[in-house]
């Protein structure tokens, strides 16, 4: 991709960022429309992959990052995301070309993968399995979030 290529970013979509791409490439069909999203953020909405492949945009692919958590929302652990396998259910769903690599027994190399994904026929999906690692978040502790309110509350009163 070129420096004058259109990028838009959005920090913590909460599953809303494959809907926007979709919408992206079927409003500008003479652009390639690439997502870089986490496995939290499609987990979220993973109907929109039954759009994509209904809409069938042949210009346009993901690349989902799995690494079993939701990262921007704070680190939370991804419930069943060692057992998840996104590239199986981007299959059932219908989304025309589907792959995945990185850590683990992943099928291809991630060189083979990306070359293969650059080239398949759209819609595309290229999951790339990441090692867990541990969050790098504060611990919350045992504290609920009406817990932590409350606290807040109490010491901006100076109680």
């Amino acid at each position: 991709m070129n420096s004058s290529a259109p990028t838009y970013c959005s920090a913590d979509p909460m599953g809303l960022s494959p809907g926007l791409a979709l919408g992206f490439a079927v409003s500008r069909p003479q652009n390639d429309i690439v997502l870089v999203v986490g496995d939290g953020d499609l987990v979220m909405n993973l109907s929109v992959l039954l759009a994509w492949s209904e809409t069938g945009p042949q210009n346009l692919r993901m690349v989902v990052f799995h690494n079993h958590r939701y990262e921007t929302g704070g680190g939370q652990h991804l419930p069943a995301g060692d057992r998840l396998r996104l590239d199986e259910v981007g299959a059932a769903m219908g989304i025309n070309w589907v792959a995945r690599t990185g850590a683990g027994n992943a099928p291809l190399s991630p060189g083979d993968a990306i070359d293969a994904f650059l080239t398949a026929p759209a819609p595309a999906m290229l999951v790339v399995d990441l090692e867990a690692e541990p969050a790098e978040y504060a611990d919350l502790g045992d504290i609920s979030g009406a817990e932590d309110r409350t606290e807040f509350q109490r010491r901006i009163r100076g109680r």
